[in-house]
């Protein structure tokens, strides 16, 4: 091996090794950023061949840069989100009704049914007293306004779960956009043998956010690009996204009171979109299902006073 040839391995170890310290910088940098994966140097010895002694050691040769991340532990990480989001708004929900009732305490409305009933008791004791009789009365339109203030509480809470419901499928739409550039960023340099280590990080990133919001389910072709479907529709392929679209329903409460709610539908076939996970489903659960109960309950409470008394 002439001198020429030495200084090259030289020099190609040199060019590995300054390399190998970019990439741990970069990986130390990065630690703490959301959806960053650890990168790794894929090395191996390179060789010449020598018409006299066959192959001979040339230094070393980069072959590619890695990223450290387990596809099995992702998709366990976005099943688990949408448990996550689906439950969050449930118990956002519910969390907001106990504040409604503020139950057990001198404001929840058993203490108002009980000042109402010993009212009564009092003005048995004292039926021909003024006073007794006024506060009957008074205690009575207390009531009232509890239950009606509960009732109405209860409703605009059920209101804003259709508004949050919009917002969420603006976020939904928004995010299978940006997936589907970064599946076409993605194939555009992973065409050659480049890895898209960065643009990789970006849009497993965007479907763990995704994942809280729906369920979903991801397939990768040979050439890097996904396909993302939620209850066995197709909402971002390699070239195309599906959008969700918004419905409006009315509806009618028992005293004759009418309320509009928001549906969800694909903007493609129009097919009603009906979530299994995720935020979304949370958030239709506590509007057709949670509220609903607690409404009915106020309700019943009321109209079984109104009969006892």
């Amino acid at each position: 091996m002439d001198l020429l040839s030495a200084l090259n391995i030289g020099v190609r170890g040199l060019n590995a090794s300054q390399l190998g310290m970019n990439i741990t910088g970069q990986n130390i940098t990065n630690s703490n950023v959301e959806g960053y994966s650890r990168k790794r140097i894929n090395a191996s010895a390179d060789y010449r061949f020598h018409d006299k002694y066959g192959q001979i050691g040339f230094g070393v040769e980069i072959i590619s840069i890695d990223r450290m991340r387990n596809q099995f532990l992702d998709q366990q990480i976005r099943k688990q989100n949408e448990y996550v989001g689906q439950y969050k708004e449930i118990d956002y929900a519910l969390e907001n009704i106990e504040n409604i009732f503020t139950e057990p305490g001198d404001t929840g409305i058993m203490s108002y049914i009980d000042r109402f009933f010993d009212s009564w008791e009092n003005l048995t004791n004292n039926p021909s007293d003024i006073a007794a009789r006024t506060m009957v009365k008074t205690n009575g339109e207390i009531l009232t306004n509890v239950f009606y203030n509960i009732s109405n509480e209860l409703r605009d809470l059920r209101s804003t779960r259709n508004e949050e419901i919009q917002s969420r499928v603006e976020n939904i739409n928004e995010l299978t956009s940006e997936i589907l550039n970064l599946n076409i960023e993605i194939a555009t340099v992973e065409i050659g043998t480049q890895n898209a280590n960065d643009s990789r990080d970006k849009r497993d990133l965007l479907l763990k956010k995704l994942s809280s919001l729906i369920e979903i389910n991801v397939i990768e072709n040979d050439i890097g690009q996904i396909t993302v479907t939620t209850s066995g529709n197709i909402i971002v392929s390699p070239v195309d996204t599906q959008q969700l679209e918004l419905t409006t329903v009315g509806g009618t409460y028992p005293d004759g009171t009418t309320y509009n709610d928001i549906g969800v539908r694909f903007k493609n076939s129009r097919r009603e979109y009906i979530p299994t996970g995720g935020e979304l489903k949370g958030l239709i659960e506590a509007r057709d299902l949670y509220i609903p109960e607690y409404i009915n309950l106020i309700d019943s409470i009321a109209q079984d006073l109104v009969r006892s008394v």
